[in-house]
């Protein structure tokens, strides 16, 4: 299947299972991806005005509202109506300050102006039926650089130290994410990748930007896990089935470092 210009809504409700599908079902269980409810959170609004500013700062005004200076009272709830007749992103005072931040910190990463320009895409959705499975799986790049054959994803995190943004890749499996967007666009949208790029911007002030791509390793855990998560989806189509946490008594040992007055002790010794 080409490439499909949808809305975000439109792309979260069409057909396919996504990267943050797989890997609820590889990281939590296929119970809490198929029954999980899923909430919207103010910090996704910062997430995606940051997203507007890093990639397409000329149109930051006319998507972002700049609302008062709490979510309190009627000036919120008037600054909610103005925002939604006129379709944009209502955030508080501090955080449209720090999206302006945001934008003039990004302005100034030679990274990002790679990802920029007239050819680029964004937000674009793809899908790819796996050859394998017979599964959909489906993606939506923060944006693609075709002249560079770049794929660019922004995270806001509250660090974008080397060490803080490592432990979060293990932590949120962006190292699947890498894989599932790398194999379903190269092969649904018929689109060559040779680069994937991580754009960390924190929730701080001031606020900073760092970009990441990931190691040879990492990429080759992040694939394992993408085919072993997508079989796993299979299965429970099959089989009408999604199983949660186990239903037996489990016998739960510390870790090494939790004990602090006795000396734990093993069969085997």
């Amino acid at each position: 299947m080409p490439i499909v210009h949808n809305t975000n809504e439109e792309y979260h409700s069409s057909e396919g299972v996504s990267k943050s599908g797989l890997w609820e079902i590889y990281d939590k269980t296929p119970y809490h991806f198929k029954f999980g409810k899923k909430e919207h959170k103010s910090h996704f609004d910062l997430g995606e005005a940051a997203h507007i500013a890093i990639l397409e700062p000329e149109k930051l005004e006319t998507l972002v509202t700049r609302g008062p200076a709490d979510r309190r009272g009627n000036k919120w709830k008037n600054a909610q109506d103005f925002a939604a007749a006129h379709s944009t992103i209502l955030l508080t005072e501090g955080d449209h300050d720090q999206v302006l931040a945001i934008r003039d910190k990004a302005a100034t990463v030679p990274q990002i102006r790679l990802l920029q320009g007239e050819d680029t895409m964004r937000e674009v959705s793809a899908y790819h039926t796996d050859e394998e499975t017979g599964v959909t799986v489906r993606c939506r790049p923060d944006i693609y650089a075709p002249r560079h054959k770049l794929i660019g994803d922004i995270k806001t995190v509250a660090s974008a130290s080397y060490e803080a943004f490592s432990k979060s890749v293990g932590k949120f499996g962006w190292h699947v994410q890498d894989a599932v967007y790398t194999d379903v666009w190269s092969k649904g949208a018929e689109l060559d990748v040779e680069g994937f790029f991580f754009i960390a911007f924190e929730k701080s002030e001031p606020p900073m930007v760092a970009v990441f791509e990931l190691d040879a390793n990492a990429v080759r855990e992040g694939h394992a896990i993408y085919r072993r998560a997508l079989q796993m989806y299979k299965d429970c189509e099959d089989r009408g089935e999604w199983p949660g946490y186990s239903g037996d008594v489990q016998t739960v040992s510390l870790k090494q470092w939790d004990y602090r007055e006795t000396t734990p002790t093993y069969q085997d010794e």
